[in-house]
């Protein structure tokens, strides 16, 4: 039996013009040679045949290796100082916020009067502990003394309430007839603690 799949052997095509670079040239003489240095001053990169100029370019391309380096560190730096700031202000805002709430329930009308002192200026530092935690007993005499240099910025006692409230009060210019029925109560009325 016969196997019917025949192989072709491809003959590569060959270039038989002459060369540019050997036209002129006795056979003696060797073409030249590219030992690289044509493919470095093409890429743009210098020819390093000189050992102590080989040496420079390194240490230049470490050097710029070392500045490119040293300028993202610098970036980053500065980008996590911003944030370490950001953050301080809203570590100093909350501490604000919690001195504030403290001397409010402390007996102050409005807590944010701490800071509107006159004279020296409230530390807020001084008011937190070694812990980083508020010292209550710090605050509370802090309160005290600025409440002693401006009562008016104690929080007033809610009065006693009526044990009735008021109602169907009116105007004094009503439309209702007087003459009939019960007198409605007016302002005047419950300002006077009178009762129709």
């Amino acid at each position: 039996m016969t196997d019917s799949t025949s192989t072709t052997t491809e003959t590569p095509e060959v270039d038989l013009e002459p060369r540019a670079d050997l036209i002129g040239q006795s056979p003696n003489e060797t073409p030249e040679t590219n030992d690289g240095n044509d493919l470095a001053e093409a890429s743009g990169t210098p020819v390093l045949d000189d050992p102590q100029t080989a040496e420079e370019a390194l240490t230049d391309t470490r050097l710029a290796k070392v500045r490119n380096e040293a300028k993202g560190l610098r970036e980053r730096l500065r980008a996590t100082e911003t944030e370490a700031q950001a953050l301080r202000e809203q570590i100093g805002a909350m501490r604000q916020a919690e001195v504030v709430r403290a001397a409010t329930e402390h007996g102050m009308a409005d807590g944010l009067d701490l800071f509107r002192t006159d004279g020296d200026p409230l530390d807020l530092d001084s008011l937190y502990g070694d812990d980083g935690a508020l010292d209550r007993e710090r605050l509370l005499k802090t309160v005290n003394a600025t409440l002693e240099k401006h009562p008016h910025w104690q929080r007033q006692q809610a009065r006693p309430g009526r044990k009735q409230p008021l109602t169907n009060l009116r105007s004094g210019a009503s439309d209702t007839d007087i003459g009939q029925g019960p007198r409605p109560m007016t302002w005047q009325d419950a300002l006077q603690g009178r009762r129709s």
